[in-house]
């Protein structure tokens, strides 16, 4: 099982489909955090219990799924992703 992604994940700028379901993650990783041309973004499945505001860098995403997890409460800071469907 991942605890974390190297730093060195976050070179695929190019990236726009990520699903990490079912890693164990407790955290989003920043490296996933980086990923600013993600369209789509799966963490479903993992013990993620909070969402940090760095999400809204990824403001190509229109579909993120937290399916799940232990998040209780989506920050206001994903409001600020527009595309999301």
């Amino acid at each position: 099982l991942l605890s974390d992604l190297p730093d060195q994940f976050s070179n695929l700028t190019t990236l726009t489909r990520l699903s990490l379901t079912d890693c164990q993650f407790q955290y989003i990783p920043n490296a996933v955090l980086k990923l600013t041309n993600l369209s789509y973004l799966s963490l479903s499945s993992n013990p993620i219990k909070v969402i940090p505001p760095e999400i809204s860098r990824l403001t190509k995403l229109t579909e993120i799924s937290f399916a799940n997890t232990l998040v209780e409460v989506v920050p206001k800071d994903v409001l600020h992703l527009r595309d999301l469907k």
